[in-house]
Parts: structure tokens; sequence; C-alpha cells
């Protein structure tokens, strides 16, 4: 009987891990095919493919972009310095610069925000980006050198074309009327001079100390700007000059 009794317990014990087997696999299965329905294959998956170099030129031009228009600094220098000297110089009755005084000031004007743009700004970002290791971080990313100058560049690009047409409104609202040759003209300039000035920004800000970059950036914007206002350069008298009024 006790056998009997040992034999019969054996197989009621497998019975019920067989069952228990059987439930929890069950119960695996609907908790699966439960996941698959929330989570589709490859939702977890690592995929450690860089992206594509066109979504990460985006995503640093983004980055760039949002990172000039958020600093206080780089906006009293690209924005609120040039439209206050502007209204300023042209409203106020300071030098003789002949009766059309808003035609001689705003070619200046946008030159020195062009200035300001792309090169003191970038020279001092650059600089205090290689000393606070940005530059290195980014360096170690899938993202290539050329793509992070890229960035850069086309962020003061986007700066510099919503400089031009601010200061071009202000100018109309001035009284600014301008040659539509003398526009073109102007616009090409622009081009080459955002393109020299980003360039030369880009090699100061990547040689010297942030230290020294950020008093020479400083002194070469006052020279520029006082250049930009010397006595030999020509007034709208002149002719041939793109905003004379004819």
């Amino acid at each position: 009987m006790s056998d009997a009794c040992g034999a019969n317990q054996t197989a009621m014990s497998d019975a019920c891990g067989a069952n228990q087997t059987a439930m929890s696999d069950a119960c695996g299965a609907n908790q699966t095919a439960m996941s698959a329905e929330l989570f589709p294959p490859g939702t977890f998956t690592p995929d450690p493919r860089p992206n594509t170099v066109a979504r990460m030129l985006a995503a640093q031009y983004g980055l760039e972009l949002k990172l000039l228009l958020r600093n206080g600094e780089q906006l009293l220098l690209t924005m609120f310095i040039p439209i206050t000297l502007l209204i300023g110089l042209t409203l106020l009755p300071l030098g003789s610069f002949g009766v059309h005084r808003v035609a001689v000031f705003v070619p200046a004007i946008m030159a020195l925000a062009v200035i300001s743009t792309a090169f003191t700004g970038q020279a001092i970002a650059v600089a205090f980006d290689r000393r606070y290791g940005a530059l290195k971080r980014l360096g170690a990313t899938a993202l290539p050198v050329w793509g992070i100058i890229a960035g850069k560049a086309l962020a003061v690009v986007t700066v510099v074309f919503l400089q031009a047409v601010l200061l071009g409104g202000i100018g109309l609202a001035l009284g600014w009327r301008p040659h539509p040759l003398g526009l073109l003209l102007g616009a090409v300039i622009i081009a080459l001079g955002t393109a020299g000035f980003a360039a030369m920004g880009l090699l100061l800000g990547g040689t010297l100390r942030a230290e020294i970059v950020l008093a020479v950036a400083n002194l070469l914007w006052f020279v520029f700007a006082g250049l930009g206002h010397s006595p030999w350069r020509p007034t709208p008298s002149h002719a041939g000059w793109p905003g004379s009024p004819g």
C-alpha cells in the first residue's frame, strides 16, 4: 500500500508539474504576443550605426543657431548695437555726412554687423568651446570635422541674413532707397565678407587662448568700426554710390 501511495503521489506531482509548465508556457506566449503588439520587433534592439551625415549636420546647425540666438552677449553684439548705431547715427545730427545720412550708415552698419557675427562672435565662441572641452567632445562623435565647421558656418549665414533683413527694413523705414543693382552688389559683398571674416574668426579662436581671443577680437571690432567711418570713405554725393537717391 505504501508503494502504491508513493506511486500515486509521484504521478500526481508529475501531473501538477506538467500543468504548471503548460500554464507558464501559455502565459509566456500570451505575454510575448502582447509585447509584440505594443513593441514591434526591433524597438529595443541596439543599433550602433551612426546617423546619416545630412541629419547630423542638420542637428549641429540647429544647435549652433540656438546657441547664437540664446546668448545675450551675442545678441547684444549682433543685433542691439548695430540697430542702435543705425538709428542713432541717422537721426542725430552728428558730423557732416550729407543730406541723406541713412544712405551712408546703412551699408556701414551692415558691414559692422557682419564683422560682429562672423568674426568677433565666432572667434570668442570657438575659443571658449576649446577651453571648456566642447570641441574635443564633438570630435569624439561620428560628426566629421568639416561638419562641425559647416554647422557653425550655416548658423553664421542665417544670423547674417536676419541682420541684413532687419537692418535693411529699418533703413527703408528711415528713408533709404537703394538702387536694385546696388542691392545685388551689396548681397555679393556681404556673402564674401561673411566667408572671409568667419574664416578669420575660426582661425583666431582655434589658435590663441580664450582670454587673449576675447581681448583681441573686441579690440579688432573697435578697429573695424573706426575704419567703417573713416574720412576717406565715399559719401552718397559721389557718382555711382548704390545708396544715393538718384
